[in-house]
């Protein structure tokens, strides 16, 4: 936990009139190297600015919140804490290794897992690349166990009383409502299931026995019409968001949150109508938790080389896009905080020209990594696994082995099984 420091008595009126008015010291990270500074913390025109200084990589000035009045208001409910018995020690420094180390006063409030690294949705907001067949990647029921037995021992002499189950999309696994179970019998009573909805639109008897092993579902809700979804997640699950709601009604189950994603142009005009949505289906829906989009993916970064050509859009200005080509590729990635995710720098260089392009702009970035001619492809959600077996359901309703080849992020080849002009399933029939 970075500490936070009282007010210094010795600034001056001066100070202040020409930077706002300052609050109190705190400790914050650089962005670049992420090293521990001391940071001000300072009210200007309505807003608290967050404000530190690397003797490397100068000066970072960042709003800490939007709201000057709300940040007094939420200050009244700080509480620091009274520390925990069973502290994990830092040898780097906290943050750097800790977890809950020596310097936490507080609580674990929600452990959250990772059950899974499958999907069956390929979102193109989403900081995860995660497939549908490959379950490698998903914990044991032994490991989540002791996840759930760590955290509370951790935790001593204080009680977590939140678990969260997440992915991926944790209900692609089948024992989901043995995992529930197990976590309540650990003592966990608030559990929640971080969803798209979409198994539980298509199988209402697996969300029967999440209803009756008793998980809250937070649902990924990004609007109340098709583009959104179009936008944000790749595919038009609009109909399946509803088929949830009406399933839920079906089945009597009243636990569900929403959790729409905001992205600025692409829903955020849609909060309204989402709130009213809410509302007109508050017998099954409980809650909303709006959260910002973060602009972030993964790649296979061995696929990315110079030359490369580049489809550019602006965020700022949706209707632009550019070309460019990849003139480098960083040999050595830089490790993301608390995740086995590494960040490569590429360089691009612009073909065109533009005055509206400014510093520090975000953009999207569509890298042509291979072009494959003549091929027969089909969507990655019609696509399923069983064991060493890869099938697709055919308009029959018949089960097709399948033999595939490439894929990018939203279709994949298939080399042996179908023909041109095969009708398949996206989803299971």
């Amino acid at each position: 936990m970075l500490a936070e420091k009282p007010m210094d008595q010795s600034r001056t009126e001066q100070d202040q009139e020409n930077r706002g008015n300052f609050l109190k010291m705190t400790q914050s990270l650089c962005p670049e190297d992420l090293r521990v500074l001391d940071a001000e913390l300072w009210e200007v025109d309505g807003q608290v600015l967050i404000r530190k200084n690397c003797p490397d990589h100068g000066f970072f000035e960042d709003i800490y919140w939007s709201d000057y009045e709300e940040y007094v208001r939420a200050e009244k409910f700080r509480d620091h804490g009274t520390g925990l018995q069973q502290p994990i020690a830092s040898k780097l420094g906290c943050p750097r290794d800790c977890g809950l180390c020596q310097n936490h006063q507080t609580h674990t409030i929600l452990v959250i897992m990772e059950i899974t690294n499958r999907c069956n949705l390929r979102c193109p907001i989403c900081f995860a690349r995660a497939g549908e067949l490959d379950t490698s990647g998903d914990l044991t029921l032994e490991q989540i166990r002791s996840i759930l037995v760590y955290t509370q021992h951790n935790n001593y002499p204080l009680k977590v009383r939140g678990a969260g189950n997440s992915g991926g999309e944790p209900t692609l696994r089948d024992d989901l409502p043995q995992i529930v179970e197990m976590e309540k019998e650990l003592g966990f009573d608030y559990i929640l299931t971080m969803t798209n909805g979409i198994r539980l639109a298509e199988d209402i008897d697996y969300f029967k026995k999440l209803r009756d092993a008793g998980t809250w579902l937070y649902m990924q809700f990004d609007g109340v019409t098709s583009e959104p979804y179009l936008q944000t997640r790749g595919r038009d699950v609009w109909p399946l968001k509803q088929k949830v709601i009406e399933n839920a009604r079906k089945i009597g189950y009243n636990k569900i949150a929403l959790i729409p994603t905001l992205a600025k142009g692409v829903n955020d005009h849609q909060v309204g109508d989402i709130i009213r949505y809410s509302a007109e289906n508050s017998d099954v829906i409980k809650f909303l938790v709006f959260q910002p989009v973060s602009f972030s993916g993964r790649i296979d970064i061995s696929k990315l080389n110079v030359g490369q050509q580049v489809r550019i859009g602006v965020d700022a200005f949706p209707e632009k896009e550019f070309t460019g080509e990849v003139v480098e590729v960083a040999n050595i990635g830089q490790q993301l905080p608390n995740t086995d995710a590494k960040v490569f720098e590429v360089r691009i260089e612009l073909n065109e020209k533009d005055t509206i392009l400014r510093p520090s702009m975000t953009t999207s970035n569509m890298v042509v990594t291979d072009v494959l001619d003549s091929v027969l492809y089909i969507p990655l959600e019609a696509v399923y696994a069983n064991d060493s077996l890869t099938f697709v359901y055919t308009r029959d309703r018949k089960k097709q082995v399948v033999v595939l080849g490439p894929s990018n992020e939203n279709f994949i080849v298939v080399d042996m099984g179908l023909k041109r002009g095969d009708r398949l399933y996206l989803s299971l029939p």
